[in-house]
């Protein structure tokens, strides 16, 4: 092993492993990271040259700026490093999790280097550390990471890793079935897969009643929709115009449960159908209100 004597002793001296207080020669046997040295003069440019050639500076790292109120869903860390090139390894990362929320309450998607992709799926506050290895010394930064708590319609969509961030929109449609993401929250469908109007409960039938034909439509709706914040309008158009929707009265027949989260909703229009109003369309509106 490599000895080289550093200085003599005094009763000043201090090293990692404790004082000294002897004045005899000390051999050091560890790797220079960081060094001060005076001879009762300031040390001259190539001084700390000759100094420094015998030891390494570890990377300089930055884990990047802290990020506030972030939203519930994927995030890019980005973070960089500089190092002083004396060893010919290149600097390798690594980002690790120092305290958060719970095990559950991330994911670790890809880490690329000094990035990293974070998938969060819990709110709270998190702490993140970059660590830059270039082969004799570790250096780390760390950052704070603050994700607001995810509302019932984020949750849902956290059930569908694979769609990206910006198709996860209430207007998003992944699945191209032409029904938003936050039509398939409120109805039970999936916002990844093209289901049918039959397949998501939305029917249609016409009732005789009194000598007249009535237009009744079904369809399903959440149970605790109130408290998620959820409302459901009905309305019919002539032709499927845009501008030609609209609530023209309608009587809830009755509300029958599904199953534990959905529940069935039969209505019937007020008015009769007759051959001047012989077509007729329908379809659920979905607003969520914050």
């Amino acid at each position: 092993m490599d000895q080289r004597t550093l200085g003599k002793g005094s009763q000043r001296a201090r090293f990692h492993d404790g004082p000294a207080s002897s004045d005899v020669n000390y051999a050091f046997r560890g790797i220079l990271d960081e060094f001060h040295a005076y001879n009762d003069h300031a040390l001259t440019i190539d001084e700390i040259g000759m100094l420094y050639a015998f030891g390494n500076i570890g990377p300089t790292v930055d884990a990047g700026p802290d990020q506030f109120e972030l939203p519930p869903r994927k995030f890019t860390l980005e973070g960089s490093s500089t190092d002083d090139g004396r060893w010919s390894s290149p600097v390798t990362y690594s980002w690790h999790i120092l305290n958060g929320p719970g095990e559950d309450s991330f994911r670790l998607l890809e880490s690329n280097g000094a990035s990293a992709q974070i998938d969060f799926s819990e709110g709270g506050s998190y702490r993140f550390a970059l660590g830059a290895f270039d082969s004799q010394v570790t250096t780390f930064d760390e950052l704070m990471v603050t994700v607001r708590h995810p509302n019932p319609f984020e949750r849902f969509m956290h059930g569908f890793p694979a769609i990206a961030v910006e198709d996860r929109s209430h207007d998003g449609d992944p699945d191209g079935d032409r029904r938003s993401n936050l039509a398939e929250y409120a109805l039970g469908g999936a916002p990844d897969v093209s289901e049918t109007y039959y397949q998501l409960g939305l029917r249609h039938e016409l009732v005789r009643e009194a000598g007249d034909w009535y237009a009744e439509f079904r369809y399903p709706q959440r149970r605790d929709a109130a408290q998620r914040g959820l409302r459901y309008a009905f309305e019919v158009s002539d032709d499927l115009s845009a501008g030609s929707w609209m609530d023209r009265g309608y009587t809830v027949m009755n509300i029958t449960p599904m199953d534990e989260v959905f529940e069935e909703v039969r209505l019937r229009m007020d008015e009769p159908l007759d051959s001047a109003n012989s077509r007729l369309f329908g379809r659920v509106r979905v607003e969520l209100r914050d």
